[in-house]
């Protein structure tokens, strides 16, 4: 099983004192927690998203099974429906707080 993961923005000074934030999007196997493939990019996009899982699939093949929280990236529509297509079957992370999430959805 792969484990989505975008892990936080962070600071990237280049030696012309140009500063970009960045954030890195990765595939991670989930019983080794290697990382599979890994971006660093400006913005975390679907683009990044789906060159992080090509890089990963074709130096690993497909996986099974693919799991990552559902307020991110990793559980756009396009990209679910993708994997789906792919045989991959997605696994939904379960909601901490459903009642709060609930309520603020409603709100």
């Amino acid at each position: 099983m792969w484990q989505g993961a975008a892990k936080a923005d962070f600071i990237v000074t280049f030696t012309d004192g140009t500063s970009y934030k960045a954030r890195i999007v990765s595939l991670v196997d989930d019983c080794s927690r290697f990382i599979l493939a890994a971006l660093v990019e400006v913005t975390e996009s679907l683009m990044v998203l789906c060159k992080t899982f090509y890089n990963a699939a074709a130096r690993y093949g497909l996986t099974d099974s693919f799991y990552a929280d559902r307020g991110s990236l990793y559980d756009v529509y396009i990209f679910r429906q993708g994997l789906a297509h792919l045989g991959v079957r997605r696994i939904n992370a379960k909601e901490i707080n459903p009642s709060a999430s609930r309520r603020s959805r409603n709100s």
